[in-house]
């Protein structure tokens, strides 16, 4: 350990004499120590801290805080009695005391350090020759009082530099003369390129910046809402470009008095692509936010532009280097502005790239002329102290994974000072390893490989710095873990193996695999799978469970009844599950056997999964609960069914797991459109299909939407269930598939069939399709042919489906709902026989009596529970089969009284008093059922 030490020369008189000087100078060293990552030690005489010699750039802590000291104590030096700053390598107590006393006279006063620190300061510091005279020799003979600091303007001096700022002008030059037309720059790295389009744009708004090497997926697009482009949005005043020294200039002139607010669209949409950053394989929904995300922010800085009278500019970045997602969604928002395109007076494009062989065609419209810088450009070592060594190579190791201008805040984070890294971003500008402060990635070629070779052993505390950042990050929810993590992880971790060592490292691994799932890009791991690569990312002992869960939750996820069925087919052996994640595999496998209706068994499997839950609550809980909740509700018990949903929700909302969230939103509206309470059902579906597009779950935020148009229809506002089924169909958050469209299709059909027209021809497809034409038929009064349609559509019995809770379903919109209540033979048979029955007792007679016979079985033989949405109609069906038939008085009362009470004890479980008013009078059969009631003195 290196110990520091403070000593004022007759401490106790000056502090009867000017406490307030004493005590104000210990109060700011011990802040300055502890800034500078000190350990403060205890001491009766004098301030003492010790410093790790394992902390990363631990010179230039202990020169900042030093050089504070020094700063404070150099202002009051007239008003003490001498003092003594000391800093050394394992100095013991007695010899504190005898190079206190002997450093702290006036004559002495100073900053002494032994001959490991020199060596450690050397690089900012000027010391004496030699030791001080004691006239005796003793501990202090390796000691030498610091003479001077050394210049700064010499810190890290880089002749290189001149060439390339020749270049740069030459590139202003060079711009000038092409009239501001939309230009691409081409040239090798030090040509000066960058700098050049910074200086040339720097009369204008600050440009609005796409980096496209500073990270994959659409991390580039996600980075031009850069602190400089935010604080111009918000009307702030600009402080102006960064230019190649990485100071900034403060040019720009000031903006109006109302600045334009930024955009709560803008902001949310960059949140969710910012947590979204380490996905390099980009989902369908991430592409769509990342498209519209870039849009709204042009539209918003040429809006701010043209507000202050400047000129608008955008810089693309290393084009050479572009993700083909982030190229993508630049290219689709940028045609408007294309070189030869209808607005391309909007706004200027400038690109740049180190050759134009790596530049894609598609970029060629966008462009009307191309400079090309020729000759190498000047790659060098810069003298830098080890600590600036190291401090630039957690930048260039962060540099994939976080914007660059956040880098800063991230040392920070990492317990390193402002003040120390404000100075070493100072002295890597000056030395040409950085040129601009909002990007402090190194720019010289193989720097990485160049500094480990420096920095040897103690590249691996670096390593693990930035390792702890970003595990900090995703578990504080600000990144959302995948596989891309996983490979960073283990790159940053020397291999597989840190798992191991990784507090919660089981579930980093088991949140990654499952996000990746949940998002659809679990290409990765297939290929890691298949290609044997997947013990090198995860570890040998993790690597067979986590094959087996990404064979399993792919079925559960996107497979069919027979893809489930099959992966179910070859479970693991017990010795093949990793204990920590027993609780997925349990969970996915109680999943399954709701799926087949086993139901009793899904029970037993959720209990086992709830203890293992219980110790790691990611792990499984929310959606343990959630099956739980499903499993009570096929056993017809409300409150444990409605209590356990709730649970669901909390505990996805308590961990953060907002995939979870909106999925357990979903079934919990499910569940209280079972109960009765719409009003309710309504806030927790819009709530799913919110939560669903923040987490990327695209499907399930369509079927979300779907639920509310369902809910819709089901308090009767026929027109907006068309216009939300509608909209769906005509812009689905997620896959516009076949079978999804088809069943849209079929509840727009019959959104119509009750607000307007039952004489419309029927859908073309979707599973309802069958019985909502026998209500079409029945509500035009074709009554023979609504009685064929029900007698041929009973006829074909559906297969034994499985029932899925882990993808939205399309091929009913009554899956999800009333299908998690009754067995869909059962849901579907009542509904055709109740429709049938209605038909025929409109027809004969005879067909009256095969109508009672009919009803009779519904409501005898068959399970009514009161969580089914349909059974007060079911009662009024009877009474309207008994009133065809001529039924006797009180046999009709009895039913219509029947009826309606259901369905007043249906709406009182509604919360909103208007909403309950409007579903008791507005749905078609509630309406008619109603008016019954009235006939029947009821009301």
């Amino acid at each position: 350990m290196i110990r520091l030490l403070f000593f004022l020369r007759f401490r106790s008189q000056l502090r009867r004499t000017d406490q307030l000087l004493a005590d104000g100078l210990e109060e700011r060293i011990l802040e300055l120590v502890r800034n500078a990552g000190g350990l403060e030690k205890g001491e009766r005489r004098f301030i003492g801290a010790l410093f790790r010699e394992s902390a990363p750039a631990l010179g230039l802590d202990i020169f900042t805080c030093a050089e504070g000291i020094l700063d404070l104590v150099g202002r009051e030096a007239a008003r003490l009695y001498g003092y003594a700053l000391i800093i050394g390598k394992g100095i013991d107590d007695a010899e504190a005391g005898r190079l206190c006393r002997l450093f702290s006279s006036p004559r002495n006063s100073g900053l002494y350090c032994d001959g490991e620190i020199r060596k450690l300061l050397g690089y900012y510091l000027v010391f004496d020759p030699g030791a001080p005279a004691s006239g005796r020799p003793g501990p202090e003979a390796g000691y030498a009082r610091m003479r001077a600091f050394r210049d700064p303007e010499g810190f890290g001096s880089a002749p290189p530099l001149e060439a390339e700022q020749a270049r740069r002008a030459g590139i202003v030059k060079r711009l000038k003369q092409a009239r501001r037309k939309n230009v691409l720059v081409l040239g090798p790295e030090f040509s000066g390129k960058r700098a050049g389009l910074y200086e040339f744009c720097a009369a204008g708004a600050p440009p609005l910046v796409i980096r496209f090497a500073a990270g994959g997926g659409l991390a580039p697009v996600c980075d031009a809402y850069s602190p400089v482009i935010r604080a111009f949005l918000a009307g702030l005043p600009a402080s102006g470009l960064p230019d190649a020294s990485g100071a900034l200039n403060s040019g720009a002139p000031a903006p109006p008095e109302n600045g334009a607010p930024l955009s709560g669209e803008l902001e949310a949409l960059w949140q969710s692509l910012f947590r979204d950053r380490l996905q390099g394989e980009a989902p369908l929904f991430l592409l769509r936010k990342g498209g519209r995300f870039l849009v709204l922010l042009l539209d918003s800085y040429l809006g701010a532009c043209a507000a202050r009278g400047l000129r608008p500019a955008l810089i693309l970045e290393d084009l050479d280097r572009a993700p083909e997602s982030a190229a993508r969604i630049a290219r689709e928002a940028l045609e408007p502005y294309a070189a030869r395109g209808p607005l391309a007076s909007r706004l200027e494009i400038y690109g740049t790239a180190s050759a134009g062989e790596g530049v894609s065609p598609a970029w060629d419209r966008f462009f009307s002329k191309v400079i090309r810088l020729e000759g190498e450009g000047a790659a060098y070592s810069p003298d830098m102290s080890r600590d600036l060594w190291e401090i630039s190579y957690a930048f260039a190791l962060l540099g994939p994974y976080f914007p660059g201008s956040l880098l800063p805040q991230l040392l920070a984070e990492g317990g390193k000072s402002p003040e120390m890294i404000s100075r070493a971003l100072g002295m890597l500008a000056r030395s040409g390893i950085v040129d601009t402060a909002q990007d402090p990635r190194p720019r010289i070629p193989r720097f990485v490989s160049r500094a480990e070779a420096i920095l040897g052993g103690r590249k691996e505390l670096i390593r693990g710095l930035v390792r702890d950042r970003l595990l900090d990050w995703v578990f504080t929810n600000r990144l959302r873990p995948c596989l891309a993590l996983l490979e960073a992880l283990a790159d940053l971790g020397d291999g597989a193996g840190i798992f191991g060592s990784i507090a919660r490292g089981d579930e980093l691994i088991l949140r990654s695999v499952v996000t990746d799932m949940t998002n659809g890009v679990s290409a990765g791991i297939g290929e890691a799978v298949r290609g044997g690569r997947l013990e090198s990312v995860v570890g040998p002992g993790r690597a067979p469970t986590v094959a087996y869960l990404y064979r399993i939750l792919g079925a559960l996820l996107n497979g069919d009844d027979g893809d489930i069925r099959e992966a179910f087919r070859r479970p693991p052996g017990e010795d093949r599950i990793y204990p920590p994640f027993k609780a997925q595999v349990l969970v996915n496998t109680a999943a399954y056997q709701f799926g087949i209706r086993d139901i009793d068994s899904a029970l037993g499997t959720i209990k086992a999964a709830f203890i293992l839950s219980q110790k790691a609550p990611w792990t499984g809980l929310a959606q343990s609960n959630r099956l739980f909740s499903l499993v009570n509700l096929a056993k017809q018990r409300m409150g444990e069914t409605a209590d356990y949903a709730g649970f669901a929700v909390e505990h996805a909302e308590r961990s953060a797991d907002y995939g979870e969230l909106a999925v357990a939103s979903y079934y919990a509206a499910a569940v209280q459109t079972l109960y009765g309470n719409l009003s309710q059902a309504g806030r927790l579906a819009a709530a799913a299909e919110g939560q669903a597009l923040t987490a990327g779950r695209a499907e399930w935020a369509d079927r979300a939407r779907f639920f509310q148009g369902k809910i819709a229809f089901d308090l009767g506002c026929y027109q907006d269930a068309l216009r939300i089924f509608q909209a769906v169909a005509g812009n689905p958050a997620g896959n516009p598939s076949a079978e999804k469209l088809a069943l849209l299709e079929a509840w727009a059909y019959r959104a119509r069939l009750y607000s307007r027209n039952p004489l419309l021809p029927g859908p073309s497809g979707g599973a309802d399709t069958g019985l909502f034409e026998i209500e079409g038929a029945y509500l035009a009064g074709d009554y023979a042919r609504a009685a064929d349609l029900a007698a041929a559509l009973g006829e074909a019995p559906p297969a034994d489906i499985f029932v899925h809770t882990e993808q939205p379903d399309w091929r009913s919109g009554f899956a999800q709902c009333e299908l998690l209540l009754l067995p869909v033979r059962e849901f579907r048979d009542r509904m055709i026989s109740v429709y049938r029955a209605l038909a025929l007792c409109r027809l004969s007679a005879a067909g009256g009596a095969e109508a009672l016979g009919i009803m009779q079985r519904v409501l005898r033989d068959e399970r009514l529970s009161e969580m089914d949405p349909c059974d007060a109609f079911y009662f009024f069906a009877w009474y309207q089969v008994l009133k065809e038939s001529g039924a006797a008085q009180v046999d009709m009362n009895t039913a219509v009284s029947m009826a309606f009470k259901r369905l007043q004890r249906r709406a009182s479980r509604i919360d909103d008093p208007k909403i309950r008013q409007a579903y008791l009078t507005q749905p078609y059969w509630n309406s008619a059922l109603s008016l019954a009631a009235r006939e029947h003195k009821l009301i």
